[in-house]
């Protein structure tokens, strides 16, 4: 039997509890940004093992995309306002980061005619790739858009950023995860 007077001891206890556990579950990155402790990591995770394709529609593995350089994956669709905002920081990157990391975009949403158009109108110089099952989406477990995910060397997932970002954040996300 339990006394009436210890119910709010109860609750306080169950709240006590309650916050504990979501102050051990919150890392000490910012907000929408994953970061895993490295390639050598025992939790590193790997490039799914799916397949996206081409504009034209020929298949492509995912993995088959991390050869060795650091990869910067962008998950995009054509009404996605930030999508699009990004879109011009990634193709500036993508020069000044050239030879030293690949950059491809993804678009889960788009035919292949949309895509196309919308990475032309903003200017996109880097590989433009379609997953229209949405296996790579669920198999990384991505629920929103703009996505960013950085891929090391080694083909194991480095970071996941998700959300916008400026043009420098990024380069210096991808110098302190990718390139050091």
């Amino acid at each position: 039997m339990v006394r009436t007077g210890s119910r709010p001891f109860l609750r306080t206890a169950a709240v006590l509890v309650a916050l504990v556990a979501l102050a051990s579950a919150c890392g000490n990155t910012s907000p929408g940004t994953t970061i895993s402790q490295g390639p050598g990591a025992p939790d590193a995770a790997r490039l799914p093992a799916v397949l996206v394709s081409n504009l034209d529609g020929t298949a492509v593995s995912l993995p088959s995309l991390a050869t060795g350089t650091p990869l910067l994956i962008n998950y995009w669709y054509a009404t996605c306002p930030p999508c699009k905002e990004e879109m011009p920081a990634l193709s500036a990157l993508a020069a000044e980061f050239t030879g030293r990391v690949n950059f491809v975009g993804i678009n889960p949403q788009d035919d292949a005619a949309t895509a196309q158009r919308v990475a032309a109108e903003r200017g996109t110089t880097y590989l433009q790739l379609l997953d229209s099952t949405q296996r790579s989406v669920d198999a990384l477990g991505l629920t929103g858009f703009p996505t960013t995910v950085l891929v090391t060397r080694f083909g194991t997932i480095a970071g996941t950023l998700r959300k916008s970002f400026t043009e420098g954040e990024l380069r210096d996300l991808i110098n302190r995860t990718l390139l050091s």
